[in-house]
């Protein structure tokens, strides 16, 4: 996820741009799942760090499981994260059972879809909750069925308005992308989105009042590659 912004602010000095990007990547095992909602996954974090950049200065921060193998479970709709070795930080742990309450198949609404269809669908069942990503609506259709990655997907293009208020300051954007959602295994291979962001409004410091006005841009992108199936190779990726 990468969120860049250019701010300034009447009646201060200030013009600043600022860059958030997150990056996780992992190899991702999944010990045991059933249809009563009970999951136990096993991912190694190769990468797990967060940058920050203002006006040219970077700020990094790694997360507490960057190297370590996490384990992920969920009972009854009961989730847990731990590590192999260390303690995970609160906030951590927190994004890690976040991730687990994502729905694979939550871009589709309950009743059956066809092609050139269009539904409506929250972010925040497509994304599994994260507060990262400002909460809105989005509109989706099935464009197509197509191959990726050996799989056969549903093409799914999405647009979305999304608002997110931050101690009175209103964020604010439309995201516009694809998604491939495999069918025969049930899961997310791709997902591209990006939209511009405005940011308004007005605080307070003493006696005096300051306006804030933003504008900058979101992307969000996720590519998975199943290496295996319930013990099966899958075909690698082609182009």
């Amino acid at each position: 996820m990468l969120i860049t912004i250019r701010m300034t602010a009447t009646g201060l000095n200030l013009d600043q741009t600022h860059i958030t990007q997150a990056n996780r990547e992992y190899k991702e095992e999944v010990v045991a799942a059933t249809p009563a909602a009970s999951t136990n996954v096993l991912r190694s974090y190769s990468v797990a760090r967060d940058v920050d950049t203002e006006n040219g200065k970077s700020a990094k921060k790694v997360l507490s499981y960057e190297g370590k193998s996490v384990r992920l479970k969920r009972v009854n709709n009961v989730s847990s994260a731990t590590i192999s070795t260390g303690a995970l930080s609160a906030d951590d742990q927190k994004e890690l059972i976040t991730t687990l309450k994502g729905d694979d198949a939550g871009y589709f609404p309950e009743k059956p879809v066809a092609l050139g269809d269009t539904w409506k669908q929250s972010l925040k069942k497509i994304l599994g909750g994260s507060s990262d990503i400002p909460d809105g609506d989005a509109n989706l259709t099935f464009l197509e069925f197509t191959q990726q990655n050996g799989h056969k997907c549903a093409h799914i293009q999405m647009k979305a308005s999304v608002s997110q208020d931050l101690s009175g300051i209103t964020l604010s954007g439309d995201l516009t992308g694809d998604l491939y959602f495999a069918v025969d295994i049930n899961r997310t291979l791709q997902m591209d989105l990006d939209g511009p962001l405005k940011m308004n409004g007005k605080q307070t410091a003493g006696d005096k009042t300051i306006e804030i006005n933003g504008t900058g841009k979101l992307h969000v992108s996720s590519h998975m590659l199943f290496l295996q199936v319930a013990g099966k190779p899958q075909v690698p990726a082609t182009k």
